[in-house]
């Protein structure tokens, strides 16, 4: 039984591992030419931009019908666009969800019609 497991656990591991890897090396190779940037900013950029780009990777294969290898290929470089795109879209969601209430106070409590989101 335990051996039954410990065999499921690996195979596990090692899936997860192989689907990761393109977009983490990707990420990680973003990570060597950013200049200026924090080790916990590094890490960061490359566990979001490994996340991003495997997630994305999916979604494009399965709507464009991409085999392993070009699966692959398609998540090293997402996973490189991503890594530079985490700060950008941080500082774009939080700027839009601190104007969120004052849009929302417009719109319902003064009656307004403002479009700003």
């Amino acid at each position: 039984m335990l051996q039954k497991f410990a065999a499921e656990l690996q195979g596990l591991i090692e899936t997860v591992i192989a689907a990761l890897a393109p977009a983490a090396f990707g990420a990680a190779v973003a990570a060597v030419y950013e200049k200026g940037l924090r080790w916990s900013e590094r890490l960061f950029q490359w566990a979001v931009g490994s996340i991003v780009a495997y997630y994305v990777t999916l979604g494009l294969g399965a709507w464009f019908g991409l085999s392993g290898p070009a699966c692959s290929s398609v998540s090293f470089v997402i996973g490189l666009i991503a890594f530079r795109a985490t700060p950008l879209f941080i500082a774009s969601a939080s700027s839009a969800v601190g104007s969120l209430p004052a849009w929302l106070r417009d719109r319902f409590i003064k009656g307004g019609s403002d479009d700003r989101l």
